[in-house]
């Protein structure tokens, strides 16, 4: 389940690689494009705020992303891996950065961040479509003014585990910064 960063023209890019020939690719219930050889790679336009891809074999996406034109990318990890239900990183961003969530609809009341409640809740949310409500992705901005630079930021929920994408970009033309620090 990819989820929308923020980067201008072209957009976020969803590039997913085979693993064994006549892979299929579906986004959302519909079948979207069968790749035909192991290591060949289809290129999409990642939908906003998210989509559910399937596949009938294992592949590998890779996410083109940004904030406004800076660039990042990461691999994006299964839904059916295990997640965290902690993850802690260091704010190095000198604008507001943004967290990429997803965790299984249950989940989405039970975030803290420093231990504190109320900083990110469910009404952040939308659910994914087509996965029948039960995943639900949120991106949450957190304001540089709360979480200076140099602090430790930790993002838990004692009761789900969730994946956690995190965003960032400094002054125009510093580049961006976006990975996954959940566990794969």
């Amino acid at each position: 389940i990819p989820m929308y960063g923020n980067l201008t023209t072209p957009g976020d890019q969803l590039f997913i690689t085979a693993t064994q020939p006549a892979t299929t690719v579906t986004v959302n219930g519909v079948l979207v494009t069968t790749i035909g050889a192991a290591g060949a790679t289809y290129q999409m336009a990642a939908p906003s705020p998210s989509c559910y891809i399937q596949t009938n074999y294992p592949v590998y996406i890779y996410q083109l992303s940004g904030i406004h034109s800076e660039v990042g990318s990461a691999l994006l990890p299964q839904i059916n891996c295990t997640g965290s239900n902690s993850v802690s990183i260091q704010q190095s961003s000198t604008i507001d950065f943004k967290l990429n969530l997803l965790v299984k609809t249950v989940g989405t009341g039970g975030f803290l961040v420093n231990g504190v409640g109320g900083v990110i809740t469910p009404a952040m949310f939308t659910i994914v479509p087509a996965t029948g409500g039960i995943w639900s992705s949120a991106q949450v901005t957190l304001p540089v003014s709360s979480y200076p630079i140099g602090s430790v930021l930790t993002v838990s929920n004692p009761t789900h585990l969730f994946q956690m994408g995190y965003l960032s970009s400094g002054p125009p033309s510093s580049g961006a910064s976006f990975g996954y620090f959940s566990n794969y």
